[in-house]
């Protein structure tokens, strides 16, 4: 053989070899585009289909909704892992677009634009707090389904008006009914209830509900709802007027940790052991990190924050274990309150073997459950928002005393 045709035998050995290996079992030559990935094996397309979540990843939620959104992105790769979803006899594995609200109320809505009309995106979740409103509205006006985490109960939120809206995660109202059902059962002698939350405009829209469903429970609420400044620096005025209602217990009807810890602390501080109630997206030991050790006791929490429930469904400990892994070390669930929506509306497009909107959001207003992170939910939301578009389930409820949180229970929450 001359040295000039050795190259050409050494090439045409190596291509035999390649092929030669691709066609063995498990290996395959794969392709990938931005919508699609192929297989040799199934020589069947896998397509991405884009879904919108509207966070607030600055401002004064930055942090948490940070963390809320690494547990979308854990739930949608459990979904994409398992298979993805197939509509339309398509395989399809979810894309998670995100965009930042920065805790405003523009910048949420700058943010839902952005999803709508550059990234095209037909479904959004989120936003946290009191921003589903920015979204809600133009949602509607461009057949958007949206799919909230948390609803503070404001005009064009969510009500009769706001069809392509629903609340994937009850909060915050869903675990308002939760805590006030373990409260009933577990602390006879509260009798007498004060109420406070961020004077952030929801007042007297989820106030008056929270009021009425207070004294529905046979409670009295002890004066007005004491609302506070989310970026005051000096809580304790509002500690003093917590304290000055003389009531049995105190619930931080919804809220950030910050103010509410700087409550409790204070109140600690100044001899009070008052009842502390939470229900809103917390997790228990961050109040210990603002109000302290020894300022930490007497604290009843309900808000979807898991840290150690005896035997977790499946799903739920897969999300635990891939949580901690991802913050390298252990921790606490945030809340799932983007999670849930995205393992949701994988149910949805499966169900309704599509992706227009309104053949989905149809799809959901005809069932009467879903699963969830947190075990089987409850389409409710009938009498609360005048529309049947929310998803309740149980929650477990975490004590706090001398800095220690524990795990009691998992609560029935229906949103009514």
């Amino acid at each position: 053989m001359t040295k000039k045709g050795f190259p050409f035998l050494l090439a045409a050995i190596m291509l035999a070899a390649i092929l030669a290996l691709t066609s063995l079992p498990g290996c395959s030559s794969k392709t990938t585009t931005a919508t699609t990935t192929t297989t040799s094996a199934s020589a069947q397309p896998i397509k991405t289909y884009t879904i919108g979540l509207c966070a607030e990843l600055t401002g004064f939620l930055g942090a948490y909704n940070t963390a809320t959104v690494n547990e979308a992105q854990i739930a949608v790769d459990m979904v994409n892992e398992n298979g993805g979803i197939m509509v339309g006899g398509q395989n399809y594995l979810l894309k998670l677009v995100v965009e930042d609200g920065k805790s405003t109320l523009d910048g949420t809505t700058a943010a839902a634009n952005k999803l709508i009309f550059s990234d095209n995106v037909k479904f959004i979740l989120g936003p946290d707090a009191y921003f589903n409103s920015a979204v809600s509205g133009l949602c509607e006006q461009n057949k958007i389904m949206h799919i909230g985490g948390y609803c503070t109960m404001q005009p064009g939120e969510l009500d009769s008006t706001t069809t392509y809206s629903f609340l994937g995660q009850g909060a915050s109202i869903n675990y308002f009914t939760g805590v006030l059902a373990y409260l009933k059962a577990n602390y006879p002698n509260v009798k007498k209830v004060a109420l406070t939350m961020p004077d952030d405009g929801s007042i007297p829209y989820f106030g008056k509900a929270v009021q009425q469903m207070v004294q529905d429970a046979g409670y009295t609420v002890a004066g007005s709802i004491i609302g506070y400044d989310n970026n005051a620096v000096d809580f304790s005025p509002y500690a003093a007027k917590v304290m000055a209602t003389q009531a049995d217990a105190v619930i931080a009807c919804s809220g950030v940790v910050l103010p509410n810890g700087s409550i409790l602390k204070n109140m600690r501080d100044a001899g009070s052991n008052m009842l502390f109630v939470v229900c809103n997206s917390v997790i228990p030991s961050d109040y210990v990190k603002v109000a302290g050790t020894k300022e930490s006791t007497g604290v009843v929490d309900c808000s979807a924050c898991y840290i150690g429930a005896p035997d977790p469904s499946p799903i739920l400990q897969e999300m635990i274990t891939r949580y901690i892994r991802s913050i390298g070390g252990t921790g606490a669930l945030v809340t799932l309150e983007y999670a849930n929506p995205v393992w949701e509306l994988a149910q949805l497009f499966n169900k309704a073997n599509s992706f227009d909107p309104a053949v989905v959001k149809t799809t959901f207003e005809n069932m009467s459950s879903i699963e969830t992170f947190y075990g089987t939910g409850t389409i409710s939301g009938l009498k609360t928002f005048g529309i049947k578009h929310a998803v309740s389930y149980q929650l477990p409820i975490t004590t706090i005393d001398n800095g220690v949180p524990t795990f009691k229970q998992w609560e029935p929450a229906l949103v009514p």
